[in-house]
């Protein structure tokens, strides 16, 4: 089953595909499994890099991945979040938002989601900003 993380590797990931253009280092992937995320950890770490890992519940220590499997499998953003995006930010309403803060000209949005899956964000071209 894939998994989605948002990642911080100091290299373009190799088994997992890349979402979006890196974001202050993060960016979000989409690995075939968990063992291919943390093979793609695992590779940042041997090249000195210290790697990161965040889902919308935080901080993700990957020794702990597999007890937190479902945080990974399907993601959900419960809370307010950043979101970047390319389009129409009201359509954040339509994927799980129920309140949007958004300036005209501006690429960022501020939105409350309940139970939006962050699968279905990214499909769309929006990036939830789970990181630090």
């Amino acid at each position: 089953m894939p998994v989605y993380a948002a990642v911080r590797l100091g290299c373009r990931p190799c088994e997992c595909e890349q979402l979006h253009e890196p974001v202050e280092g993060w960016v979000w992937v989409r690995c075939p499994d968990l063992g291919a995320l943390l093979r793609e950890v695992a590779r940042s770490l041997a090249s000195g890099f210290e790697p990161l890992v965040a889902t919308p519940r935080g901080l993700l220590d990957p020794l702990e991945a597999e007890a937190r499997l479902s945080e990974l499998e399907d993601p959900v953003l419960d809370g307010v979040f950043e979101v970047l995006e390319t389009g129409n930010p009201v359509a954040l309403l339509e994927l799980g938002a129920v309140s949007l803060e958004w300036k005209p000209g501006s690429h960022l949005a501020r939105a409350r989601f309940r139970g939006a899956r962050a699968a279905a964000l990214l499909e769309r071209g929006f990036v939830p900003v789970v990181w630090p």
